[in-house]
């Protein structure tokens, strides 16, 4: 779950002079990437079975919004904003503690360009 989701495209600005570029000059630039929690296992919960059905939704990842406009009745469908629309959480009580229940931790990488 948590661990097919992906960093989007990174750019950067990096000044070289035509110098560098000429000679094959290597430059080091810090980038930032998610990994998968080895703590919870990307699970985002301190318990094997901590991930519990969603009590917002009942485990179908959306809701029901209604609006009135006057005599007319609006009915949107929405995805659940306790359960980001999976159907299941990990209660507070249960969240791994390494990445506070992503699933996912963050780390700097550095490449060589």
């Amino acid at each position: 779950a948590a661990a097919a989701e992906r960093n989007p495209e990174l750019g950067f600005r990096l000044a070289v002079s035509l110098e560098d570029v000429y000679r094959g000059s290597v430059k080091r630039v810090q980038v930032p990437r998610s990994l998968a929690c080895a703590s919870c296992r990307a699970s985002g919960s301190s318990d094997p079975g901590g991930r519990v059905v969603c009590p917002d939704c009942d485990g179908h990842g959306v809701v029901i919004m209604e609006q009135r406009h006057g005599f007319m009745v609006e009915r949107v469908q929405v995805p659940c904003s306790t359960c980001e629309g999976t159907g299941r959480y990990v209660p507070p009580s249960s969240r791994c503690k390494a990445c506070g229940g992503r699933g996912l931790r963050k780390e700097r990488v550095v490449l060589e360009v």
